[in-house]
């Protein structure tokens, strides 16, 4: 999945056409459809970057509660106990929200996670902030940066 995430990369060490960059604020037009670009991805507040990032972990803490998932990771791939930590270092130290995101889709979508419907809210909310689902082809139709 490495080499998935490095090929969205762009000079300035960010994903491209993905969700946020966490130092992006640009005041409280930012969500407008007008200021998401595919190319610079969308401008953010403060606080959106605060209510995605806390909306991340909130999910994330119910998935890594589950260990017992683990036995449904093929081999070939990250392990459980990898993903969710690289998952978490998206969050709180690359500030890669978007990465984060489109990853914890993957997984919910991939294993028999269970999420609360409070967790399922919060990923709710932080796609229609992030306007989009995946960057595969078949998710195109949930994708609103363009």
């Amino acid at each position: 999945m490495a080499s998935q995430v490095d090929e969205h990369r762009d000079g300035s060490g960010w994903a491209t056409q993905r969700g946020i960059r966490q130092n992006q604020v640009d005041g409280p037009d930012a969500l407008s459809p007008a200021a998401a670009k595919p190319s610079t991805g969308p401008e953010m507040t403060a606080s959106g970057h605060e209510l995605i990032e806390a909306n991340l972990l909130f999910i994330l803490s119910e998935m890594v509660s589950q260990p017992e998932v683990a036995a449904y990771y093929p081999t070939t791939t990250l392990s459980y106990e990898e993903q969710m930590a690289q998952i978490r270092e998206f969050i709180e130290m690359a500030g890669e929200y978007g990465l984060a995101y489109e990853y914890i889709v993957c997984a919910l979508e991939s294993f028999p996670f269970k999420i609360s419907g409070a967790a399922g809210v919060k990923l709710l909310e932080v796609g229609l902030l992030m306007r989009f689902k995946s960057e595969l082809h078949s998710d195109q139709r949930f994708d609103r940066r363009l």
